[in-house]
């Protein structure tokens, strides 16, 4: 790496649904600096759609992030990338596109993504990309608690 080069914190994103509303859904997240994982998570909910997750995906991520600037303070001089496989999402957060469903979802990730995060990135999903593929494993992870109940 060049000396003073910009370094990039990425926030990869991902939701996982059975396709049907009134069935669980689950997100997952991992946080990663400079392409390291630093820190992941998961969860979900008991009825909702892919979209709702895919969202909820961005906005748990953006959310652990933000608690994470007060212990890695230089993260605010650098760039803060959402990188999610869903454009839906990932257009909701830079305001690109208007919400008729999930209004509310889609204001909070628009308020979290603008405060926070400086750019976004579409990846292919199940490409074989590795932090895209951890984020849908946890997701899965997420929507197997709630089909379990």
């Amino acid at each position: 790496m060049v000396r003073g080069a910009a370094m990039t914190v990425e926030i990869w994103c991902d939701g996982s649904s059975t396709g049907r509303p009134d069935r669980e859904w689950g997100w997952g997240y991992v946080i990663a600096k400079d392409g390291v994982p630093i820190v992941c998570d998961f969860g979900g909910g008991p009825s909702g759609t892919n979209n709702v997750a895919e969202m909820e995906a961005a906005v748990q991520g953006i959310t652990k992030l933000a608690r994470m600037l007060d212990e890695y303070p230089t993260w605010w001089q650098e760039k803060i990338v959402l990188v999610s496989d869903s454009m839906y999402t990932l257009t909701q957060a830079n305001g690109s596109k208007n919400a008729y469903k999930n209004v509310e979802k889609a204001n909070q990730l628009r308020m979290l993504f603008s405060r926070y995060c400086t750019g976004i990135r579409h990846v292919k999903g199940h490409s074989g990309e590795h932090l895209n593929e951890r984020c849908d494993k946890l997701a899965k992870k997420g929507k197997d608690v709630y089909a379990k109940r």
